[in-house]
């Protein structure tokens, strides 16, 4: 049986799916009209790229209970070796993590300025224009 939140994802991902098919369907009529620019196409096929990862998620949640068995068995060794050796394991993530909290934000910022440009003529109410 299911757990509550396990129907609350399913049925948050339905919704979010159906809006993807509606937004994708939309952007391949775009594509195949003979009208379409060229620029249009190319921002369609895009949009369409970029909705893709949507349809990964149900491998997330199949992969979720054995990433959930891996950190509790980090979680033991760590306890272990804290008894057999009376210290902490030394993890050095310090500066890993610096790096990580420094590109994540600069590069999604990076990416956010790219896709402007990119698309400057574009408005919002295009997204689901037919």
């Amino acid at each position: 049986m299911a757990s509550n939140s396990m129907i609350y994802s399913a049925i948050i991902y339905l919704a979010l799916t159906a809006h993807v098919l509606y937004a994708m369907w939309n952007r391949i009529k775009v594509v195949v009209a003979v009208e379409g620019r060229f620029e249009e196409a190319v921002i369609a096929y895009l949009f369409i790229v970029y909705l893709m990862p949507n349809f990964l998620i149900p491998i997330f949640w199949y992969e979720a209970p054995k990433n959930a068995e891996c950190f509790n068995h980090w979680r033991d060794f760590q306890i272990f070796y804290n008894r057999v050796t009376t210290r902490s394991l030394p993890i050095n993530l310090k500066r890993r993590s610096m790096w990580t909290a420094i590109l994540v934000p600069c590069l999604s910022a990076a990416s956010m300025i790219g896709t402007h440009f990119t698309m400057i003529h574009f408005s919002l109410w295009q997204v689901n224009k037919l």
